[in-house]
């Protein structure tokens, strides 16, 4: 048996009412008494010892016929949905056999993967008798629910009177009780203006006693630092025989850390995450749902904002620059824009906004001309020559179209129409399709080769024409790792250098690997491929560059650097001398090219340092955008094995891993499942709050990974629950029983409990 009843037998709640109470929990075949008041027993003419020694029919009922049990049985299965709740008559016996009548109304609520039932019983042999008790019933059925909230409430029609209880370290102290219950909450300042229609349902359902019901609302509570989710559960109170309606209990639960773990899986699914801004098929998927329900009788604009000329940007200012660009456009068109409307970022520099709901076309044209003045806020210096401008194309609903991609087809045609007209402008869908202008037709290889000496203020021959392959590459879509190495083993063969190395920082900002090597045949494979600098002598390595980010590192024993681990690094695989290319992010060496020979005295060319800086440049242009693109893989795949908050493996994660590791066992080998959880965590969230809540959390899965040697692995299942999967031996209960002992002694559980077992 819980320990349940005796606790609840010490709140005031549960205290001593005229009325036969219990808990049951039902599996789908069997009910198991869970929790029952004095009363309940005394009903059946027994104490509580009496009446547990009494063997359960097949249903798991005492003293309750078969053919009745089997009535109640059938009416959960039928009705097990949204919290409801029957009544019916019954019949059973008392502990002597005395025929006993009674009328029992049944509240079923889901709770995991079975049924929590409260019971409440009223003995009918005297009508009269029954009725006076009817006004003390729903006392009962008050306490019950209060077993799993954070508040319970009472509401009576009277007034539109309203009580409420908190919960505070296990006892329901009273905290609020107000007539005018829709007024007092609507003009008090609680309530998220968001969601005034749920709170007017609530109050419907309140006032009317309609039906049972179920709302989840924000509220920013007196006690609380911000809004909240709240999930409210009501629970009508009508008349035994009349049915009339004279109020309600119900139950109010904090959801928040649910609601903020499921809108982190939304946004995870919809959300781009640079702008935060809608993702492509998020965008698409919004639109189209508008489309099928959007009045024809106004105008909905479908318009698209391509960046001009955002690639020079990035290749001249950096991709950090490219990455602020973007992020403030989008902060500044979230600003502008009313949240009905659809914003998101399709791809690249290209954005697509759907305004809705749009009286006139004056209105489109002073939004879209906003739009352009946007970027204008965003970055603006004249000294350095680069501005940043944005044009647009613009087709309206249903006028240009009724589908996504018709309507993109035809913005995209004005986009075209504004680039051709200097840019920094916007147009709407004329159904006239554009001729490409001369100067806008596909270029050749040369041409290429001339844009990109243009950009960079000129170069060498080679230079110019890594260049041109650089674009191709990008152009052609090859894979990233196939660009740098052909990238770098072109510029070895064309300039006979001895090796060619790209490397990379790691996650500790102070080891450096080489990541790709072009080598000629002339040089020997590489004995150590990483370079594991102390801070000194990583300040000291970055103070040589100079003013272009270039140095040559000599290991003939006179260098400035010759105590310096990139120096032990050469001399490990007898390179000579190594001209280098920093390349630096946030301040930070995030990676370096570099030419390497066998001879001490070798020096770069001017024309070589040159395409050194170019080769740096367009390398990592490619490895950042490799590393991101690794990176958001990494998060995506540890997200879906690992649990967010403690890090452990999830269910999931969890048994596929043993799965795996019984079917490579020896047949004497022998596991164990350790189960524990807390039996009443609500407790340490309601007095400590939910941080305090989560670092428990974390220090626990954190003391159950690691208290014994025999532990393999370890998940989180849901919320408080943890499992944990080891070795068998005897030492291992002796452990895992010391442990229990000690993690339980943890201040924050003095008015909890922590529950463990193992299978």
């Amino acid at each position: 048996m819980s320990a349940a009843p005796e606790t609840a037998e010490k709140n005031s709640l549960f205290g001593e009412i005229p009325c036969a109470a219990a808990v049951y929990t039902y599996d789908g075949n069997f009910a198991r008494l869970t929790w029952a008041n004095m009363n309940y027993f005394r009903l059946f003419g027994c104490d509580k010892k009496q009446y547990l020694d009494i063997e359960p029919n097949e249903y798991g009922f005492r003293l309750i016929g078969r053919e009745y049990s089997s009535l109640l049985i059938g009416k959960i299965d039928a009705l097990a949905k949204n919290f409801p709740t029957f009544g019916l008559e019954i019949e059973a016996v008392n502990s002597t056999g005395s025929h006993l009548p009674l009328y029992a109304e049944i509240s079923v609520e889901t709770v995991g993967h079975t049924r929590r039932l409260s019971v409440l019983l009223h003995d009918i042999s005297e009508k009269d008798h029954a009725m006076a008790e009817r006004a003390e019933m729903i006392d009962m059925m008050f306490s019950v629910m209060a077993i799993s909230a954070d508040y319970i409430f009472r509401y009576t029609t009277e007034n539109d009177h309203i009580t409420f209880y908190r919960n505070i370290s296990g006892t329901f102290d009273h905290i609020l009780s107000v007539d005018d219950f829709e007024g007092y909450f609507s003009s008090s300042g609680y309530l998220c203006d968001e969601d005034e229609e749920t709170f007017g349902l609530l109050c419907s359902n309140l006032k009317t006693g309609v039906d049972n019901g179920v709302f989840e609302l924000r509220l920013h509570l007196p006690w609380d630092s911000d809004y909240r989710w709240y999930r409210i559960t009501v629970k009508t109170d009508r008349g035994i025989n009349d049915g009339e309606y004279r109020g309600a209990v119900g139950k109010v639960e904090d959801i928040s850390t649910i609601k903020i773990a499921n809108q982190r899986l939304i946004d995870k699914a919809e959300r781009d995450p640079l702008t935060g801004l809608y993702n492509k098929t998020a965008t698409k998927t919004l639109i189209q749902s508008f489309l099928r329900t959007d009045s024809r009788d106004t105008y909905d604009a479908f318009i698209i904002v391509d960046i001009d000329n955002f690639k020079t940007l990035n290749d001249t200012l950096g991709h950090m620059f490219g990455d602020s660009v973007l992020t403030d456009f989008a902060q500044e068109m979230q600003d502008l824009f009313r949240a009905n409307d659809v914003i998101g970022r399709i791809g690249g520099d290209e954005f697509i906004v759907f305004l809705r709901g749009m009286n006139h076309k004056s209105h489109i044209e002073s939004k879209a001309d906003d739009i352009c003045k946007i970027f204008s806020l965003i970055y603006n210096d004249d000294d350095s020559g680069v501005s940043v401008s944005g044009s647009l194309g613009i087709a309206l609903f249903p006028k240009d179209g009724d589908t996504f991609d018709e309507l993109y087809r035809k913005a995209d045609t004005a986009l075209y129409a504004s680039k051709r007209a200097g840019k920094s402008c916007f147009t709407f869908y004329t159904g006239e399709e554009p001729v490409p202008a001369e100067d806008e037709k596909p270029t050749s290889r040369v041409e290429r080769y001339q844009k990109g000496m243009d950009m960079f203020g000129g170069s060498s021959g080679f230079g110019g024409d890594l260049l041109a392959s650089a674009f191709e590459m990008a152009e052609s879509g090859i894979d990233m790792d196939d660009a740098v190495r052909s990238l770098i083993e072109k510029t070895g063969k064309h300039f006979r250098f001895g090796r060619i190395v790209v490397s990379e920082c790691g996650h500790d900002g102070r080891t450096f690997q080489d990541t790709y090597i072009w080598r000629s045949k002339s040089i020997d494979a590489a004995r150590t491929d990483k370079v594991i600098f102390s801070n000194k002598e990583l300040n000291d390595f970055c103070a040589r560059f100079d003013k272009n980010y270039i140095q040559t590192v000599s290991a003939d024993g006179n260098s400035p650097l010759r105590d310096n681990a990139y120096v032990a690094y050469m001399d490990t695989n007898k390179i000579g001398s190594s001209t280098v290319c920093g390349f630096f992010r946030s301040g930070r060496l995030a990676g370096t090219v570099s030419f390497q020979d066998h001879a001490f005295s070798y020096r770069c060319s001017i024309d070589e340092a040159k395409v050194l800086k170019e080769l740096t440049r367009i390398v990592f242009s490619y490895l950042i955008k490799l590393r991101e693109s690794d990176h958001a893989r990494e998060k995506s795949e540890y997200a879906a094995s690992y649990d967010e908050l403690t890090g452990l493996m999830n269910y999931t994660s969890f048994k596929s891993h043993v799965i795996h590791h019984m079917e490579n066992v020896f047949e004497n080998d022998k596991f164990v499942f350790l189960m524990a959880d807390f039996a009443n965590f609500g407790y340490v969230n309601s007095r400590y709050g939910y941080k305090a809540g989560n670092e428990l959390l974390k220090s626990f899965a954190s003391a159950f990974t690691y208290f014994s040697d025999k532990i393999r692995y370890v998940c989180r299942i849901e919320a408080d629950h943890f499992c944990a999967f080891a070795e068998y031996d005897d030492d291992l209960i002796s452990e895992f029983e010391d442990f229990t002992r000690r993690f339980s002694t943890n201040d924050m559980l003095a008015g909890g409990k922590t529950s463990f077992g193992i299978m």
